[in-house]
């Protein structure tokens, strides 16, 4: 698909407009009751407790001081942590050495800002650099499933899409450590198929059927899961509708 940002755009949003493809049916802009009678989020503006994250393992764990209720709002399972009786919620501390503390770090980010910061757009040239590579973002979606927070999941999904367009477009990309698009879009779709998330699959699937231009296509051929062609054949044998983001969202009841 064409890419056209003038000098005048607003680069930082054009991309996800291009995106919404075809209106989801399933899809209500309207909030579900469950959304629209929960809580409101604490306010920052009182004090709150804290409580520590110890993320990640050698040479030793970056440490996380996040406001307790704040993180509770939004994850069930930090809150049984940490309002339970596990050992949590004793010593207000958790350890996470299976987690990639950068990854933890977007995820601390979100929860302050309600965004992701994955790039960066320049002016006066009217290119992109990417903050974060596509596979972090699967990184911090399975991180939201683990966590049981959709809301984390969606907003993902909306960036890893960015990205993916971003990266598609040799008239804005600028490469991320000098790596092409073929191996960011190579590395994404080994994590989605390792990590065994059906959904991380399916939006892999979606990229490589409906989306990639044929010459990263082509460099793509070497090193992919045989599933994943075994589901992108399927796909382009059945002709199937490509998926637009909202596809991929989880209600945030």
């Amino acid at each position: 698909m064409a890419t056209e940002l003038s000098a005048t755009a607003k680069p930082l949003r054009d991309p996800r407009i291009r995106l919404i493809l075809r209106p989801a049916s399933s899809v209500s802009s309207a909030p579900t009751p469950s959304v629209k009678n929960r809580s409101k989020p604490p306010s920052l503006t009182e004090p709150q407790s804290i409580v520590t994250i110890l993320v990640g393992g050698e040479p030793e764990p970056k440490r996380f001081s996040v406001h307790k209720e704040t993180l509770c709002y939004y994850s069930p399972v930090f809150n049984k942590a940490f309002n339970g009786v596990f050992l949590e919620g004793e010593t207000q501390t958790m350890t996470l050495e299976d987690v990639d503390a950068s990854v933890f770090g977007l995820l601390v980010s979100w929860l302050y800002t309600g965004d992701i910061a994955t790039r960066e757009s320049r002016q006066h040239d009217n290119s992109f650099k990417l903050y974060q590579k596509p596979i972090q973002l699967a990184k911090l979606w399975i991180l939201g499933e683990r966590f049981l927070m959709p809301r984390l999941q969606n907003r993902v999904v909306d960036e890893i899409f960015i990205a993916i367009d971003v990266m598609f477009d040799v008239k804005i990309y600028k490469s991320i450590e000098n790596e092409t698009p073929a191996e960011l879009v190579k590395s994404f779709v080994q994590f989605a198929y390792s990590a065994g998330s059906p959904t991380l699959q399916r939006l892999a699937v979606s990229i490589l059927g409906h989306r990639c231009p044929e010459k990263i296509f082509m460099q793509l051929i070497d090193g992919l899961p045989k599933e994943a062609w075994l589901d992108v054949a399927k796909v382009l044998k059945w002709g199937e509708e490509m998926m637009c983001v909202e596809d991929f969202y989880f209600a945030e009841g």
